[in-house]
């Protein structure tokens, strides 16, 4: 039973490196995702919570949202109760509600945002499968639910902090 766990586990890490490397293999997909990547890599770097760095993610994950809107009304995909569209409106209701919180200096709400880096985890495993560089299927879906808790805990460990602060 540990040995097929296991195996599962490898299957779906390996799906999951095919989607986060999958925007290196196509330039139109990779543009998109870098500001994701820079995002990333700046919330888990910078103990500071300042509200330049808060507005600065709140407009990739919009820009994120608008790229993805752009690319399905483009491929013809109507609008509707399709995974893509509702990642599309969750994307852009997330960017958009954190824009105003930020702006409106709203301190207090800024709690209600939730944890961004699993915003951004989603982020770049989706956005290949909304780019339809690689095509939706149950197991790219569960292999990004698979690596959540692994990725986690790695930059966690990666960017060990004495205080570290959940946006």
């Amino acid at each position: 039973m540990p040995i097929e766990l296991f195996s599962y586990f490898i299957n779906y890490a390996q799906i999951w490196l095919s989607l986060i490397t999958a925007p290196i293999k196509d330039f139109n997909a990779l543009w998109g995702v870098v500001p994701l990547y820079i995002d990333s890599f700046l919330m888990n770097y910078y103990e500071q919570d300042t509200r330049s760095r808060l507005l600065t993610g709140a407009s990739i994950i919009t820009f994120v949202g608008l790229d993805w809107a752009r690319r399905l009304y483009q491929s013809g995909l109507p609008i509707g109760f399709e995974i893509q569209w509702i990642l599309v409106f969750i994307f852009l209701g997330y960017g958009l509600l954190s824009l105003i919180i930020v702006l409106k200096k709203k301190t207090n709400l800024i709690s209600l945002l939730g944890k961004r880096k699993m915003v951004t985890f989603f982020g770049i495993s989706f956005y290949p499968l909304q780019a339809g560089v690689i095509p939706y299927s149950s197991d790219t879906l569960m292999s990004i639910l698979v690596m959540l808790v692994p990725v986690w805990l790695t930059l966690e460990l990666i960017f060990l902090r004495k205080n570290p602060i959940e946006l």
